[in-house]
């Protein structure tokens, strides 16, 4: 078995598990009460894994949720890094993605 193999076997089991709808749920609400964040502070700031912020800010920048703001220092890493907020009017459909 190969590592994209288990990488996708690992995506499925947290999507069926509901892990990722909570996990995005807790990304959501961290960007929203604290944002503009980026990856490495909401890290630091929900307790989740990286690779886990990854994906699920990835997932609400293609659900038009959250927006990727110019590069700034990070305040974890120092380095340069692309913040993100929440879009303006995205509660609407927030409230549908998460109702699911």
């Amino acid at each position: 078995m190969s590592v994209k193999d288990t990488s996708i076997i690992a995506y499925q089991d947290i999507t069926d598990s509901g892990a990722a709808l909570t996990q995005k749920q807790r990304v959501y609400q961290a960007i929203k009460a604290s944002g503009p964040l980026t990856r490495q502070e909401l890290a630091k700031l929900t307790g989740l894994a990286i690779n886990a912020i990854c994906g699920r800010v990835n997932e609400l920048l293609k659900e038009g949720v959250v927006l990727e703001h110019d590069s700034r220092r990070c305040r974890v890493t120092g380095r340069l890094a692309h913040p993100v907020s929440v879009t303006s009017g995205s509660t609407g459909a927030v409230n549908n993605l998460f109702s699911n």
